[in-house]
Order: structure tokens, then C-alpha cells, then sequence
């Protein structure tokens, strides 16, 4: 049995952007996708198709695709072929993509993965507490008040 080696090529980041700003209408997958894009033309893969699998994670799930690695992959441009999964997980969920990925070429079922992970807080539900109002709820139309019973 010939021993696998996991080599890390490179990384990137998209921009950062604050709640509610310039960045509020691009979706996770959008952003996702840029990234990928760019890790893509960065590293100089020369077909697309050489990518086995994307695994993305995320701390919050805000978005309304079931997986959003999938879509993330699409928008960038990779062959609905190409394996994706999507980790939820507080504080850990791109380490976690990444020794998956680690994992999986380890044991021989795939050579090339891009894995990391993608955070879009304009896009999810936050709820802010004060002292005027018991709940407010934030979303991509704004805040508004909420009544708890």
C-alpha cells in the first residue's frame, strides 16, 4: 500500500464587509463562489473538472439552498460532477471542512479538494436584545420588533 501525503497549495479570502453593507445583497454561495473562483485561478488548476470534491462550512446555516458548498461550487464554475458538502458548526466548521478533506485524500477517495469555509451575516437572522425592546430580529429587510410569549 503506498502511503498518501495531503499537501496544502494555497488559500485565499474574499473582502470583508460589515452587517448590513455594501456586500448585503451577494448570498453566501455568491461569496463562496468568488472564493473558490479565485483559489482556482490563483493555483492555476487548468480544468476544473481535476477538482474531486468542495467542502465548505459555515457557523450559521443562513441560507435557503440545502447545501450552500454545492451551490458555492456551481457559482464558481465547477461541473455538477464535483462532490460538495456543507459542515454547520459553531467555531470550527473550516477546520473541520479542512480535515475532512485531509481525510479523504488520506484514505485515497480523492485527490483535490477545496475546503475552507464561508460566513455571511447580512443574510441571517440575528436577534439583538436592549433595553427598549425585549426582541428585535435582523434580517436582510432590517429590524423589526418581535413578541415573545
Amino acid at each position: 500500500m503506498s502511503k498518501r501525503e495531503v499537501v496544502f497549495v494555497d488559500g485565499v479570502r474574499t473582502a470583508l464587509g460589515k452587517m448590513g453593507g455594501a456586500l448585503r445583497d451577494i448570498t453566501a454561495e455568491e461569496l463562496g463562489g468568488i472564493g473558490i473562483k479565485g483559489l482556482i485561478e490563483k493555483t492555476k488548476i487548468h480544468e476544473k473538472a481535476q477538482v474531486d470534491s468542495v467542502l465548505l462550512g459555515a457557523g450559521w446555516h443562513c441560507s435557503r439552498a440545502i447545501n450552500p458548498a454545492r451551490w458555492a461550487s456551481l457559482y464558481a464554475g465547477l461541473p455538477y460532477e464535483t462532490s460538495a458538502s456543507f459542515v454547520e458548526m459553531q467555531c470550527g466548521s473550516g477546520i473541520d471542512s479542512i480535515n475532512h478533506a485531509a481525510w479523504k485524500i488520506l484514505c485515497g477517495q480523492a485527490d483535490i479538494i477545496i475546503a475552507g469555509a464561508m460566513e455571511f451575516w447580512s443574510q441571517c437572522t440575528v436577534k439583538i436584545f436592549d433595553k427598549f425592546t425585549a426582541l428585535q430580529v435582523y434580517s436582510s429587510g432590517g429590524l423589526c420588533a418581535v413578541v415573545i410569549p
